[in-house]
């Protein structure tokens, strides 16, 4: 549904767009924990 809503946010054509946005909350969401003991 989030996916959805987010295409149709970006217009749906630009999926490398919907991918990166992605991949930058990704990275955020695991850099959120730390990774050394």
């Amino acid at each position: 549904m989030a996916l959805t809503a987010q295409y149709a946010a970006n217009g749906g054509n630009s999926p490398q767009r919907a991918i990166k946005n992605y991949l930058i909350n990704l990275t955020g969401f695991l850099n959120s924990f730390p990774l050394t003991p």
